[in-house]
């Protein structure tokens, strides 16, 4: 379908982002005198509980890049799908996101409200299933479980590193309010861990292995 000489420029704005999220500049971004919808979805963080434990709040991390990549080549898909789209804003948050708080906003504009409506709910759905972005779910004891979308064919190789680069550091990321507990060292519930680099097996003491020769001969470990 050609584009009308009378149709304003189009426009995309994607960005990821620490800080909190805007309505008001989403839409701020996608309006125009020649449109009579703009259509928006906000995502937030919501309460929620697990197994008896309560979701306090969700880190999001992303292999920054790639998303933008992939939400360039979203972009193209809908204004192919809905060629009078007229604005694009997606905004995301990374970090720390508390319950109530919106972790994703998406706006589009267009003539009628219809394609505005059909281009929000189908970038939404393509988001979560095509762009690199994680989200872990922090509880209130401050464990945590990494989120699986099920839309994504990729989710559950979420810590394998992405094509060209590292995966991000998730064992650092601290939620709301506090430093991450150093897990490393952290006993048990209930007494101290046991030190596994010296403990025997059931029945004996652990063989020598630093000088044992395996069977046949002597090895010259130098």
């Amino acid at each position: 379908m050609a584009e009308r000489s009378d149709w304003p420029e189009r426009r995309d704005e994607f960005r990821l982002r620490s800080d909190s999220l805007s309505l008001q500049e989403v839409v701020d971004a996608v309006k125009s005198p020649a449109c009579g919808a703009v259509s928006v979805f906000i995502g937030t963080t919501r309460e929620d509980e697990l197994e008896g434990r309560k979701v306090i709040g969700l880190q999001y991390e992303a292999y920054e890049s790639m998303a933008q990549s992939e939400l360039c080549k979203l972009s193209r898909v809908i204004r192919e799908r809905w060629p009078r789209v007229t604005h694009i804003c997606v905004q995301h948050r990374l970090g720390w996101v508390a319950v109530g708080e919106a972790s994703v906003a998406v706006a589009i504009s267009a003539p009628h409200r219809r394609d505005s409506e059909e281009a929000v709910q189908f970038c939404v759905t393509r988001l979560k299933a095509s762009v690199p972005i994680w989200k872990k779910e922090v509880f209130e004891d401050r464990g945590f479980r990494w989120n699986e979308n099920a839309e994504c064919s990729w989710s559950r190789k979420h810590t394998a590193p992405p094509a060209g680069g590292e995966a991000p550091d998730r064992s650092t990321a601290p939620p709301a309010g506090g430093e991450a507990p150093d897990r490393s060292t952290a006993p048990p519930a209930g007494g101290e861990a046991p030190d596994r680099s010296t403990a025997p097996p059931a029945g004996g003491e652990a063989p020598d292995r630093s000088t044992a020769p395996p069977a046949g001969g002597d090895t010259d470990m130098l």
